[in-house]
């Protein structure tokens, strides 16, 4: 049997024992999939679609939410804005960077010396509040945080989920039970001399750093953590993407996580 509603088709059934006198549909807000039922029929039909590709009146739209880890320096933000660009859908991105705790009580000599690379200094509690929040299409006070100084800025920016939400940071996996709050998991990958490399030349010019410190950091915290809280979250995603190189996205990379996406 085949019912169609709203420009949407479906194939069923599935046989759960469901009653209703109506045509009823609603999204489960996990899978993402359209349950409906047709008239006094004890079934209920399933069609199993990203809920970014469920438009139809009278049922909300869900952001589906995708979460990109990987090391400091292996491309996270630069593989967000590849998707951004390339998948057919209304994206935007929240970076997990924004969630670092404020440490403007600290005086600047003993704020320089908290290792930024523990999953203790960012704020997950607000981070996983703003996920739900995004999950059902609110509005959030998103805070932007000052890296040269340590410190959270006055005022947050307003993010307004959009079909596709990338959410993308070292520790995005890290939260925890995170794989319940997204829909589709990647992990960038990279060998650790290119993005020490690449880490040099971003905090130099992004961050007022010098060479000596970002190094000095790189083998005093950022090397061991990334061993102990990134990297194992590797086998955990959903698609692995290697990035060591610097001419521009993979594109043959690129097309499968594509695909995936649009068949997930």
């Amino acid at each position: 049997m085949r019912i169609k509603m709203a420009g949407v088709t479906g194939i069923g059934p599935v046989h759960v024992g469901f009653r209703d006198p109506c045509l009823t549909a609603w999204l489960h807000p996990k899978v993402h999939r359209l349950f409906y039922s047709v008239g006094a029929v004890k079934q209920v039909y399933c069609l199993s679609l990203p809920s970014f590709c469920l438009k139809w009146t009278g049922v909300k739209n869900m952001s589906y939410i995708i979460a990109i880890c990987g090391g400091s320096g292996s491309g996270k933000t630069f593989l967000s804005h590849a998707i951004l660009t390339n998948l057919p859908h209304e994206v935007s991105v929240l970076s997990y960077d924004g969630y670092y705790k404020d440490q403007s009580a600290l005086p600047m000599a003993k704020r320089a010396l908290i290792n930024y690379d523990d999953p203790a200094t960012l704020d997950s509690a607000l981070f996983i509040k703003h996920l739900l929040a995004i999950r059902q299409g609110e509005t959030i006070q998103v805070p932007q945080y000052d890296f040269a100084t340590h410190t959270r800025k006055p005022l947050p920016l307003a993010f307004k989920p959009t079909e596709v939400v990338i959410v993308e940071g070292i520790m995005t996996l890290q939260i925890p039970d995170a794989k319940k709050y997204y829909d589709f998991t990647v992990f960038v990958d990279a060998d650790p001399d290119i993005r020490l490399a690449r880490r040099i030349l971003r905090d130099i010019d992004e961050r007022g750093r010098t060479v000596n410190s970002v190094i000095t950091q790189y083998f005093a915290s950022v090397k061991p953590m990334h061993y102990k809280y990134v990297e194992p979250h590797k086998k955990e995603a959903d698609f692995v993407f290697v990035n060591n190189d610097n001419n521009g996205i993979d594109e043959t990379q690129m097309k499968a996580l594509l695909d995936k996406l649009m068949h997930r």
